[in-house]
């Protein structure tokens, strides 16, 4: 849920599985480990996607089980708009690379009906 920092965590292991970790071994049943969970989410936003933090830990584990339905939205949708410009810079990138690696192929492939060329004659 988004009171003890799992949905943050759900989101973000999508996108980084690696630096989430084991997703199932999160706990959100105590404090400790909210506070964990919501460090681990603001802590890869921030490295991974330039998100910086709306709000401390402490805010957040202070207002459970209901934290502020504003601030988390805000900062549901700053991941989101991230994440969002990451997909279209890695599609662009994906594309620029099949471009390339098709113009690469069909080079290759004229240097080939080339030199089969010269060998026939």
């Amino acid at each position: 849920s988004w009171a003890d920092g799992l949905a943050l965590c759900a989101i973000l292991h999508e996108y980084f599985p690696t630096d989430i970790g084991q997703f199932e071994a999160l706990d959100g049943s105590t404090a400790e480990g909210r506070a964990a969970n919501f460090e681990l989410a603001f802590g890869v936003a921030e490295r991974r996607l330039d998100v910086e933090r709306l709000f401390d830990v402490e805010d957040m584990t202070a207002t459970y089980p209901t934290p502020d339905a504003k601030s988390v939205i805000t900062y549901v949708a700053m991941l989101s708009n991230k994440i969002k410009s990451m997909d279209a810079a890695g599609a662009a990138e994906a594309a620029d690379a099949t471009e390339a690696a098709s113009k690469s192929l069909a080079s290759q492939k004229r240097q080939g009906s080339s030199f089969l060329g010269a060998i026939a004659n």
